[in-house]
């Protein structure tokens, strides 16, 4: 009797700065690791986040926790942070944070069956510290080409904020008040000064100020036209 042929099973890709690889090798790369590192895939080329200091974890605990109260003032959105997105076949990331329109209200993107977002968010928020530079042109140019609208970095290393719109891929200016005012969720008005200076109930106000206006309102108003009723079962 002839003996049959053994193969090898596939091996599971390693995860180093450079790699190139496609989202699904990646995905099972990341899964295999056994610990919490931090990696992205960014056209196909894989990138590791350097470990995260205080001043990190204080910027988009700041931003995520403005864009968390936006969120409850705002039926039809919904915001995360550091959850996988898949942009395409070979971009996937984990923005620091992120507001996004649901797509039954006509938003971009959609729940995948394991869990993760497919598809670009409306809005993207970066806090930069040794990543700056990723963050300002790799990331911003893949955000830009898989679909983002506005982005927000903050960069921790001159203590200031980058404001981008991504259909024209120009940056925006801040308003001589220091407030950003994003313009695709009318009403999240962002005082930046106040988030470099960690000043918290300063940022509340504004937050507050735009949640009162009347932009808001009408975009509150937009979003409940635009939502989709699930046919009756």
């Amino acid at each position: 009797m002839t003996a049959r042929a053994s193969y090898p099973s596939p091996q599971v890709l390693e995860l180093y700065n450079g790699e190139v690889m496609t989202s699904e090798e990646f995905q099972i790369a990341y899964e295999a690791r056994p610990d919490d590192a931090k990696f992205e895939l960014i056209e196909g080329v894989v990138h590791m986040a350097s470990p995260a200091k205080l001043v990190h974890s204080n910027g988009d605990r700041f931003l995520n926790g403005l864009t968390w109260i936006y969120e409850g003032r705002t039926p039809g959105t919904h915001g995360g942070n550091s959850a996988t997105v898949k942009f395409s076949p070979n971009t996937d990331l984990q923005p620091d944070g992120f507001l996004r329109i649901l797509s039954e209200y006509g938003g971009q993107t959609t729940e995948t069956e394991e869990g993760y977002l497919r598809g670009a968010p409306e809005f993207v928020i970066e806090v930069s510290n040794t990543s700056r530079s990723i963050d300002l042109n790799a990331k911003r140019l893949a955000y830009a080409r898989h679909g983002v609208l506005e982005y927000l970095v903050l960069n921790l290393q001159e203590m200031r904020f980058h404001w981008f719109d991504l259909q024209t891929n120009l940056e925006i200016a801040i308003d001589p008040d220091e407030i950003c005012r994003v313009r695709k969720f009318p009403g999240l008005w962002l005082d930046c000064q106040a988030i470099v200076d960690y000043d918290i109930r300063r940022a509340e106000a504004t937050l507050f100020a735009g949640l009162a206006s009347s932009e808001h309102a009408a975009f509150v108003e937009e979003l409940s036209r635009r939502r989709i009723t699930p046919p009756a079962s």
